[in-house]
């Protein structure tokens, strides 16, 4: 199982700058801009409940790529 989120939300121990501009940008422009709507900022929190749920599904494929929206939705299962 493949996941492809966006940008990860979350603490970390280092400073990231890239990473903490694209969240602050994701978080203003995605509502704004539809098109941008698969870049939005997700939390890693969030990825790990879609990688397990994923990991666990007896009718999951042999292989499978779950992009953004996806993830949401495995996460929420």
């Amino acid at each position: 199982c493949i996941l492809k989120p966006s940008v990860l939300m979350g603490e970390r121990e280092e400073k990231r700058t890239g990473e903490t501009l694209g969240v602050f940008l994701g978080k203003i422009l995605t509502p704004l801009i539809p098109s941008l709507r698969k870049y939005r900022p997700i939390p890693a929190e969030t990825v790990a409940k879609a990688m397990i749920k994923a990991a666990n599904d007896p009718d999951a494929p042999g292989i499978s790529e779950h992009e953004l929206e996806e993830v949401f939705a495995l996460a929420d299962k």
